[in-house]
């Protein structure tokens, strides 16, 4: 039997509290958090999870280098140093702060599975 909501939900909720702080970052970063922007990090946005997954809202960043890359967003526990957890690769499209440096994050999920 796979696992069930329920105990996802749990593991996720324990993630959620976790990854207090989101990041970008001009490349991949490797398991330490390299690659991290200039723009100072964000605290997180998740809803409560659902169906063992995790749910953004829309974050916004500002600091970065005008039209600096993107390549992906962070996980911390802090807002300063602190834990990397791991990361998400920003899709196609627009992975460039703007001429302010000023970059939206859209809304994002972290799908969960018992699989």
């Amino acid at each position: 039997m796979a696992l069930n909501d329920t105990i996802l939900n749990i593991g996720a909720n324990a993630m959620r509290t976790a990854m207090a702080y989101v990041s970008l970052h001009t490349a991949v970063p490797n398991g330490a958090g390299n690659n991290e922007s200039n723009a100072a990090r964000q605290p997180s946005a998740w809803a409560a999870p659902s169906g063992g997954d995790l749910t953004s809202a829309s974050i916004n960043f500002s600091g970065g280098t005008p039209n600096g890359p993107i390549r992906a967003v962070g996980f911390w526990s802090v807002s300063s140093g602190g834990t990397f957890y791991g990361y998400y690769p920003i899709g196609a499209g627009d992975q460039v702060f703007n001429g302010s440096g000023q970059y939206t994050l859209g809304a994002f999920t972290l799908a969960g599975s018992s699989t």
